[in-house]
């Protein structure tokens, strides 16, 4: 097998810390959502967990010959790693802020439609 040139090695483990980057993006966009459904947590970390060994391995099936090297594997952890590290604290609270927002209408909503059924159903009696 011939050697990649070193532009297109450094052009993949480029690729790959964006990966590691763009998966620390997505663990924070789904952490409030975590956070607010306790007893879910689980399902949330599962989901996340699948869709992460997925899309390596579709990573993986993309590099030459069908296997990345230890190189790029690393390049993956690290920019996790940087994200949770450097962005996260700053990010995250912004998530937050926002489904809070987002939130407020649903809860509205889920409150009025209580009232609602308990006055139904205490007429009933």
């Amino acid at each position: 097998l011939m050697e990649l040139p070193l532009a297109f090695q450094l052009g993949g483990l480029l690729l790959a810390l964006a990966f590691g980057l763009g998966l620390g993006l997505i663990y924070d966009l789904i952490r409030p959502i975590r956070r607010s459904a306790e007893s879910l947590e689980w399902l949330f970390d599962a989901l996340f967990s699948l869709c992460t060994g997925f899309a390596l391995f579709v990573f993986a099936m993309c590099t030459p010959w069908g296997r990345p090297g230890l190189w790029e594997i690393m390049a993956v952890i690290l920019g996790f790693g940087a994200y949770m590290w450097l962005l996260s604290p700053l990010l995250l609270p912004v998530f937050a802020a926002i489904f809070t927002f987002l939130m407020l209408p649903i809860k509205k909503m889920c409150s009025f439609m209580q009232k609602v059924l308990n006055s139904i159903f205490q007429n009933v009696k």
